[in-house]
């Protein structure tokens, strides 16, 4: 039962699971709750093994169950290896990997759609499979050149 006369400030720590807490983790009591509603509460982090405290001055302290934190849709493409200088004809001897991201720079490794490459400027043309599925949210491109 909630403890109606008690005010005071309730504060969330991430206390199992790797990541950092970020946003508003401490709330004032108001008639024996806390609410982080709208506290931008979030953990930098990825895993299935997280877990947070919830403490207040003179009270017992609640722990939550374990729950996790996973990547959300693509949002974004990344180079993750840019490729290399090359001669003309010739492939690029560092190949281009690209990564599909999600909106907290986590890779999304549910995306399986196309990701393609282009010149963005300069002039030739692209020698090798320049479009591919991405497999894991991974496109390993081979074989790529001017």
């Amino acid at each position: 039962n909630p403890v109606t006369s008690y005010s005071g400030t309730v504060t969330l720590t991430l206390t199992a699971g790797s990541g950092t807490l970020l946003g508003t983790f401490s709330a004032t009591v108001v008639n024996g709750y806390a609410s982080f509603v709208g506290s931008s509460l979030r953990i930098l982090a990825l895993g299935n093994d997280k877990q947070l405290t919830a403490s207040a001055p003179s009270l017992a302290s609640a722990v939550s169950n374990v729950f996790a934190i996973i990547a959300g849709p693509a949002s974004r493409l990344v180079f993750t290896v840019t490729p290399s200088s090359s001669n003309s004809l010739a492939s690029f001897a560092t190949q281009p990997v690209v990564e599909a991201r999600d909106a907290g720079d986590n890779l999304a490794t549910s995306f399986t759609g196309p990701i393609s490459l282009g010149i963005y400027s300069g002039t030739g043309v692209l020698a090798g499979v320049v479009s591919m599925n991405a497999v894991g949210g991974i496109a390993n491109f081979i074989g790529k050149g001017l």
